[in-house]
C-alpha cells in the first residue's frame, strides 16, 4: 500500500509535469486556457487535502512548527503565482514567463517540503498512521475536487486513533 509520502511525491511529480507542459505551449496555443484551469484545479486541492490531513496531523504531533508554518506559507506563495498567471494568461508575450515562475516557485516548496518536512514526518509517524493518512489525503482531494466543503469533524472520523487522540486532548 502506499503511503502519504509516496501519494505527495506521485502528485508532486504530476503537478510538474502539467506545469512542464504548460510551459512548451506556443503563444497561440488556445489549449494553454485549459491546462491552467487543470493545474489550478490540482493546485487548490491537493494544497487543501494536504494541509488538512498531513500538515494538521504533524502539527498536533509535534512536528517542528516553524517547519509546517513555512510549508503553509509556501502554500500561498504558490497561490499568489498562480493567481498572477491567470490574471496574465492574455498577455502573449508574457504569460510563459509567470508560468515559469510558477515552476519556480512550485519546485522550491517540492524540494523543502520532501526534503525537510517529510524528514520531519518520518519520525513522527508509524508506518501504519502513513497509510491511513494516505488513504485519507486520496479521499479528501476526491472530495474537494468535487466541490465539497470539507469539515474538521469528518477528517477526524477518518484519522489515525493516535491522532484523534491527541485532538481531543488539545482542544
Amino acid at each position: 500500500m502506499l503511503n502519504i509520502f509516496d501519494i505527495l511525491r506521485k502528485e508532486h511529480q504530476e503537478v510538474n509535469a502539467l506545469i512542464n507542459e504548460l510551459i512548451s505551449l506556443e503563444n497561440k496555443d488556445s489549449y494553454r486556457v485549459n491546462l491552467i484551469e487543470q493545474i489550478e484545479k490540482e493546485l487548490n486541492a491537493h494544497r487543501k487535502a494536504e494541509e488538512l490531513t498531513f500538515y494538521n496531523t504533524i502539527k498536533l504531533l509535534d512536528a517542528d512548527r516553524d517547519l509546517v508554518s513555512h510549508g503553509m506559507k509556501e502554500h500561498l506563495d504558490i497561490d499568489r503565482a498562480l493567481e498572477t498567471l491567470i490574471k496574465k494568461i492574455s498577455f502573449e508575450n508574457q504569460w510563459k514567463n509567470f508560468a515559469i515562475e510558477l515552476k519556480s516557485v512550485v519546485q522550491h516548496h517540492v524540494e523543502e517540503e520532501e526534503n525537510e518536512l517529510f524528514t520531519e514526518a518520518v519520525t513522527i509517524l508509524t508506518p501504519d498512521e502513513c497509510v491511513t493518512l494516505a488513504d485519507v489525503f486520496v479521499k479528501m482531494k476526491a472530495r474537494v475536487l468535487q466541490g465539497y466543503r470539507i469539515h474538521s469533524d469528518l477528517v477526524l472520523d477518518l484519522m489515525p486513533q493516535r491522532v484523534v487522540e491527541r485532538y481531543n486532548m488539545t482542544h
